[in-house]
Order: structure tokens, then C-alpha cells, then sequence
């Protein structure tokens, strides 16, 4: 798997058939939304009607397409983000990453709320459109594998598997970041200097950490309860050598009494329906 990631307003035929010669056999496209009035709201540079040609031409040139799509946007309706899924899904992506909008500070959008020209939606809002999203794609043939991601049979995404999977990757290039035997390390961001490293043979990681045992385990536990899949404590527990189900059963019974986790035979995922929702919140417990 080689996935490219575009935005529609740079996509024509041409550039896929030369992302298709040098090796790429994914591409995932930020299509965010398709109606132009949530789009002005994101400040995205392209409206729907160049989304859907994007989607279309990357459906010609790849047998495996992937979109993007936002919910939670100010402004955005059950009705308005119910077309934008039933018009995605006509257009038949094999792969579909439907993220709920984080308002992060110092943006354009952030500025807006805070001075009240937007208004963000409410928790109950927001839950019902993520609500929306699993019943519609579900009826549709995608399968829900990991809290924001959807795949046709055969398509779920590897690269983010093995990211969920707490395994090793290698990150090559400025600002990349990498996890090989128990270090996480990331390279230089400025690419002078990232450069001018490699051309003096020096290494160009700026910054690494050695994980121990138990915080390995931790952040397995959190990046497995990510998907529909979840977590194998008793593996977990063999390799780190400390006994996990011992360690955190207090938290894992809260949580199955909330109805926001199972847990059996060593197995720890949660609920769709209710869990996902909670995962930051729960899954911060298990971090040492």
C-alpha cells in the first residue's frame, strides 16, 4: 500500500496517471464536505462540485480511493451532513475517514468562535451526527474498523493499522517521525537544516524517547481500543511482563458497568455506539 493524500483542487487526470507511474496505488482526498456552505466555513480552497470531479477522476485512475469527510462543522445540520454522505458514498470510495471537527486555537475558525460570529455545535449534536455517520455507512456496505474509519471488505487502511497497532514505522524526510525497537524520535522540521545534516553524514533526529514496558503496554492499550478490533491484555501482559488485567481491573470493570466497554477472555474493545465517543477519556487511563 503507497497512499498519496491531495486536496481536490489540486487533482487532475494527468497528476494521477503520474502518481500511478512512479508507485502509488492509494489516494485519499480531503473532500471534508460537500456542500459549499460548510466548505466556506472550513476556509477550504475548493467547493463540492470540484470535490465530486476530483472524486471521480481518482476513482478512474486508482482501484483504491479513500475520502475524508468533517462533521461537526457550525452550521451543519442532520439533513445537510446526511447528503453530503449519501453523495460520497454514490461515488463509490472503497474507503471513508469520517472525523469530527476539532476547533484547535490560533485558526481562522477558532478566532470566529471566539468572537461569536459561529456558533460550534452542542455535545448531543455532534454525537447524533457520529450516530448518523456509523447507521448510514453501515447500510452502505462500509464496515466501521476504527473510530473515525470506514472500509469496504479489503480496503481498510495498512498504514494506520500498523500505527493503531503500536508497531514499528520508519518516518523519512523533515519533521517525520518514526517508532523503531522502542524509540519514538522525530527529524529536524526545517528542511535547511534537515539537509544540511544528511550532507555532513549527521543524524537529522532532533528529539527521541525510549519507552519502558508498562509505557509501551499503556499505549498499545490506547491505540487499540481506537478499533473495532481492540486490545489482547493477556498478549500485552505476556510481553510487557506485568499483568495488566490484574493492574487495571478496577478501571476495566467501571468501564464495562458504563456500558462503554466488553471485556472477555483477555479481550478489551469498546462500544461503538457509546465507547468510541468516550475514547480520549478512557483511554488516558491506561497511559503510565
Amino acid at each position: 500500500e503507497v497512499t498519496c493524500e491531495a486536496n481536490p483542487d489540486t487533482v487532475t487526470a494527468e497528476k494521477l496517471q503520474q502518481l500511478r507511474g512512479v508507485g502509488f496505488n492509494r489516494i485519499s482526498l480531503g473532500v471534508q464536505s460537500l456542500d459549499d456552505a460548510e466548505l466556506a466555513t472550513l476556509g477550504r480552497s475548493h467547493d463540492s462540485a470540484t470535490a465530486v470531479t476530483a472524486i471521480q477522476a481518482a476513482r478512474d485512475a486508482f482501484v483504491n480511493l479513500s475520502i475524508d469527510l468533517i462533521y461537526g462543522i457550525p452550521g451543519q445540520t442532520a439533513d445537510s451532513w446526511g447528503e453530503t454522505l449519501r453523495r460520497a458514498i454514490a461515488l463509490r470510495p472503497d474507503h471513508i475517514s469520517a472525523y469530527g471537527l476539532m476547533i484547535e486555537p490560533e485558526t481562522p475558525l477558532h478566532a470566529m468562535v471566539t468572537e461569536r460570529k459561529l456558533q460550534p455545535l452542542s455535545d448531543d449534536a455532534y454525537a447524533d451526527l457520529y450516530a448518523q455517520a456509523q447507521r448510514t455507512l453501515h447500510a452502505s456496505g462500509y464496515a466501521q474498523y476504527e473510530i473515525s474509519n470506514y472500509a469496504r471488505p479489503g480496503y481498510r487502511c495498512r498504514h494506520s493499522l500498523l500505527y493503531w497497532g503500536n508497531r514499528q514505522y520508519l518516518g523519512c524526510g523533515a519533521g517525520a517521525a518514526q517508532y523503531l525497537a522502542g524509540v519514538r524520535s522525530s527529524n529536524l522540521t526545517d528542511t535547511v537544516s534537515y539537509c544540511e545534516a544528511l550532507e555532513s553524514r549527521r543524524s537529522p533526529v532532533e528529539s527521541q524517547e525510549r519507552l519502558t514496558g508498562l509505557q509501551w503496554a499503556g499505549e498499545t492499550i490506547m491505540l487499540g481500543l481506537r478499533t473495532s478490533d481492540g486490545v489482547d491484555l493477556r498478549d500485552l501482559s505476556t510481553r510487557c511482563g506485568t499483568d495488566l488485567e490484574v493492574l487495571h481491573h478496577h478501571t476495566i470493570s467501571a468501564m464495562v458497568d458504563a456500558g462503554i466497554a466488553t471485556y472477555a477472555d483477555g479481550l478489551l474493545r469498546l462500544t461503538p455506539e457509546k465507547g468510541f465517543l468516550l475514547h480520549s477519556q478512557v483511554a488516558r487511563r491506561f497511559l503510565m
